[in-house]
């Protein structure tokens, strides 16, 4: 049995709101042995599907379902917990005490060829020794391949288990989307991500928080590429100004890559003369660089 084309057009202005390209296609859509498989031809087709996609997240039903869904987690009475398998710990820590966590898990797998052991721990007891309450953690550069301890360090979960376990406000920028997912997944809802350029949201937290200062700014957004160090020293200077109306006497900042080989500064290399001319003083100088501003 073959389909009248009558109830080929009727078809097209139906369901897809048009009429037929040609009469070779009708007659092609007329060889199909019911109108039931010419209408299932035509709801299963890209074109179909993408106009109803459109509709759908347009309706107003849509919208208020999403931001639900989106902001379901606030509801409840707690945050969302780190996920520690994630990142390579499978036994979740029974401290709430983060020196102790930072003892007996994270410094073991810090202690790699890049050891940044001394640094974070060295950083860590300096924010502590601020004595503050919650004091303002920001990041450039969040947590990218989750367990990878040896390469990128996780700074994300570390920080983000310190602000869980000692009170902090965190925030972590990075414009690259996978990243951001990951360290979503890895940390706790005390960490608050933002997809942007770090130099962009970082004028724009300086603006929000004017009078507050930032107690700790941890540099490793643009990788380093050791035969041509100058565009991410340069980035990272930009940074730098651009949170500068925060850095204030006290203020804490790192930057990862700073000793790589027989290289020295990599990240760092044009911080390092700021904070000479801040007469800042250095609290660590290896892998990872730590000055405190007068």
């Amino acid at each position: 049995m073959t389909i009248s084309r009558e109830t080929v057009v009727g078809a097209y202005r139906l369901i897809l709101g048009r009429e037929p390209e040609s009469e070779d296609v009708i007659l092609q859509y007329m060889k199909l042995g019911s109108a039931e498989q010419l209408r299932e031809e035509f709801l299963q087709s890209e074109e179909f599907l993408a106009k109803a996609a459109g509709r759908l997240f347009d309706a107003p039903q849509f919208k208020s379902r999403y931001k639900q869904a989106l902001t379901g987690t606030l509801q409840g009475s707690a945050l969302n917990d780190p996920d520690y398998p994630y990142v390579g710990i499978e036994e979740v820590p029974g401290t709430d005490d983060f020196f102790e966590l930072f003892d007996s898990v994270f410094a073991p797998r810090l202690m790699g060829t890049k050891n940044r052991e001394p640094g974070f721990r060295r950083m860590f007891e300096a924010l502590r020794d601020l004595g503050l309450q919650r004091p303002l953690i920001l990041e450039s550069g969040c947590l990218r391949v989750p367990g990878n301890w040896a390469g990128d360090g996780q700074s994300t979960f570390l920080l983000d288990a310190y602000a869980r376990l000692e009170g902090a406000d965190f925030f972590s920028v990075d414009n690259n989307p996978e990243s951001v997912d990951s360290a979503r997944r890895a940390c706790s809802d005390r960490t608050q991500l933002i997809l942007n350029d770090s130099v962009a949201a970082f004028i724009t937290i300086a603006s929000i928080c004017q009078g507050r200062r930032v107690d700790l700014l941890y540099l490793d957004s643009f990788d380093l590429d050791p035969d041509d160090p100058a565009p991410s020293a340069a980035h990272h200077a930009r940074e730098f100004e651009a949170i500068r109306p925060l850095v204030k006497s006290g203020t804490i900042i790192c930057v990862d890559d700073f000793r790589v080989g027989d290289m020295v500064g990599g990240k760092g290399a044009l911080i390092e003369a700021r904070m000479r001319e801040m007469n800042a003083h250095v609290l660590h100088d290896g892998y990872q660089k730590v000055w405190q501003v007068r």
